[in-house]
């Protein structure tokens, strides 16, 4: 007779999917709630257990697995702007550790279907694994020349984690004040935010910063919010909408004044990171 412990088998998947979402999120630079990170695993978790208590059922079938597995990646990152990447980095994830789980129960004696884990043997694995991704995502950084930071903004008991890349070109400055600015997609920059003001800043690329202004305006905590004027290639005098956040940490340091101008399309074209800062 097959018994099922329900409560360990959800435990186990929960812990599993809340550290893969975790690693995934380090790894693409995304700020996401760690509520939401968790809220995403007892999904997951929820889903394991129906799976184990009805083994031969539709649940096991592989198309169903990827299906959970991608409902699961969107609970956690649900308002990103590089949903189907995160989803892709969260699969590679998800497969870096079935691998090495593999490869422990094979080093064991094991026939490789099934490992007897302990939680001490489960944090090592997810060590390793973090390890290994992260030294492969820096090297291939480094390779492109680029160097990158660790960004922490906070804003009225909310904080936003994302994944920085130090430009020397970005000269951008509030006029008014002179400090500096950093510049985040619009759409990282949604957990920071209430849901209106959130809807508001996501239809900045249809309407313009400055509409979007005026709409703000109505809002209840949009005065903190202003225009900054911008150039590019292929823009001249461009507006963003820019907020003063409540404080901005790089690599763990706080950053001083800042404003925070929010871009419409994102700054990165491949996802690799969120936010753009002067050295």
């Amino acid at each position: 007779m097959r018994v099922v412990y329900a409560d360990a088998v959800f435990l186990l998947n929960f812990i599993i999917d809340y550290i893969l979402l975790l690693i995934t999120a380090k790894i693409c630079g995304c700020g996401a709630r760690r509520a939401r990170l968790a809220a995403a695993a007892a999904l997951g978790g929820l889903y394991a257990l129906a799976a184990a208590i009805y083994p031969d059922g539709p649940l096991t079938a592989a198309p169903a697995v990827m299906a959970a597995g991608a409902g699961v990646s969107a609970a956690a990152f649900a308002g990103q702007t590089r949903g189907i990447r995160l989803t892709v980095v969260f699969f590679a994830v998800a497969a870096a550790f079935a691998g090495v789980v593999l490869a422990l129960s094979l080093l064991t004696g094991g026939d490789g279907l099934y490992v007897n884990f302990d939680f001490k043997l489960l944090l090592i694995t997810f060590t390793a694994c973090y390890a290994v991704l992260s030294l492969v995502f820096r090297g291939a950084a480094r390779a492109g020349g680029e160097s990158y930071a660790s960004l922490t903004v906070r804003l009225a008991g909310r904080e936003l984690r994302a994944r920085a890349l130090i430009d020397t070109g970005n000269t951008l400055r509030d006029p008014i004040t002179g400090c500096r600015v950093i510049v985040l997609g619009a759409g990282e920059a949604a957990p920071l935010f209430p849901h209106a003001t959130a809807r508001a800043l996501a239809r900045v690329r249809d309407r313009g910063a400055v509409a979007v202004m005026e709409e703000l305006g109505k809002i209840e905590g949009g005065a903190r919010f202003r225009l900054v004027p911008y150039s590019s290639v292929g823009v001249r005098g461009g507006m963003l909408p820019a907020f003063r956040p409540d404080e901005v940490l790089i690599d763990g340091v706080r950053a001083g004044d800042a404003l925070i101008a929010l871009s419409p399309n994102g700054v990165s074209d491949n996802g690799t990171y969120s936010a753009l800062v002067a050295p």
